[in-house]
């Protein structure tokens, strides 16, 4: 394609100037018709050859369910123990202590 508007240009380009003599004495400025038409329908010739574009659905979209993973890890297990300490004036406090039992 490229090929051919080269030549369409080259092909204006060397006949405009054999349009352009004007034998009266004046030339020169006749060659610019010839090239915007040549132009023109250069234009309108690449645009009909041109395929039409094809256009295409979007491409579907496909959902899996996520895999469930679960992980376990051991837990360790507590025990509580609350102690009750009174001194001799009658004042008691409770102390919690938690023991890793395992």
């Amino acid at each position: 394609m490229k090929k051919f508007i080269a030549t369409m240009i080259t092909v204006m380009m060397l006949v405009s100037p054999a349009m352009a003599h004007d034998h009266r004495g004046g030339g020169g400025g006749g060659w610019v018709a010839p090239f915007v038409i040549g132009a023109v329908v250069g234009g309108v010739m690449v645009e009909a050859a041109r395929p039409a574009p094809t256009y295409y659905a979007p491409p579907p979209v496909y959902y899996a369910p996520q895999p469930q993973v679960i992980y376990v890890q051991p837990q360790p297990v507590y025990e509580q123990r609350v102690y009750t300490i009174c001194n001799p004036y009658g004042y008691c406090r409770q102390e919690v202590q938690m023991v890793r039992i395992q």
